[in-house]
């Protein structure tokens, strides 16, 4: 049986990445502190699914899977930090570490103070980059290095660039830990427990309002009032940290 010519003929991808632009490039090689090999990867990184509904974009891929990749490797480089450096602690106290190391608005400020926020690819109301936006933008580059020079590049970079240059308040104002992240670590070294509750809940058209406490060992130490609950929390956390003399931004 004879197979039709066309069946073996090479058909040109449905997707594509953006082309950066020089001033692009220099300013991702000025982030990364080297040169690329591949462009298309970090192309990739920084382009937001909202990239699709720019005209022209429609086949444009996005930089999910790369940030899922992203996630994976820096939990890994972290979770290796925080155990050479950390000889004494246990695994209960190291994964809170790392999370309060690694959580969604410490990624956030990082893209901001690197640079790389101003370089994602996407449609957002007013042009305005939604917060978490940038740290998922981060998360993708790491992946894209790691496609790009492979793991031990990725892991130099994280150390570098991440933990040394942002993550231990090298930067004037940054924080360790989130007030949330370092209250629930108190807690755990004290014995003590610690759980949030809403007590009063304002819904309108104009916008939402939530008043959360904190309660730690089933006394009320801190109360917020934010546009979220999470927002909220946050703010109940940072008063209950400095009713009990939590530092949260304590080196780890």
């Amino acid at each position: 049986m004879e197979w039709p010519w066309f069946i073996f003929r090479r058909r040109p991808s449905a997707v594509s990445t953006p082309n950066l632009s020089p001033a692009s490039k220099q300013k991702l090689i000025s982030i990364l502190g080297f040169k690329p090999r591949t462009y298309a990867h970090y192309a990739q990184a920084l382009t937001h699914s909202s990239a699709i509904y720019m005209k022209g974009s429609e086949h444009l891929v996005h930089n999910e899977r790369l940030e899922f990749l992203g996630d994976s490797v820096l939990d890994l480089v972290m979770a290796e930090y925080l155990f050479e450096h950390h000889p004494n602690k246990m695994e209960g106290e190291m994964t809170r570490m790392r999370s309060a190391m690694v959580n969604r608005a410490t990624l956030n400020r990082i893209s901001d103070q690197l640079g790389l926020s101003n370089l994602v690819i996407g449609k957002f109301n007013f042009n305005r980059l939604p917060e978490d936006v940038k740290g998922n933008t981060l998360e993708a580059l790491l992946g894209a290095i790691f496609l790009d020079r492979g793991f031990s590049k990725t892991r130099k970079f994280i150390r570098k660039r991440l933990i040394k240059g942002h993550m231990f308040g090298s930067v004037p104002g940054s924080e360790i830990f989130d007030y949330k992240s370092a209250l629930l670590i108190h807690c755990q070294r004290e014995r003590v427990s610690m759980a949030f509750e809403l007590l009063e809940e304002h819904l309108s058209s104009s916008g939402n309002e939530y008043t959360m406490g904190v309660r730690v060992d089933g006394t009320l130490v801190g109360k917020g009032r934010a546009s979220s609950k999470r927002k909220a929390q946050q703010v109940s956390a940072k008063m209950a940290c400095h009713h009990l003399g939590v530092k949260a931004n304590s080196p780890v």
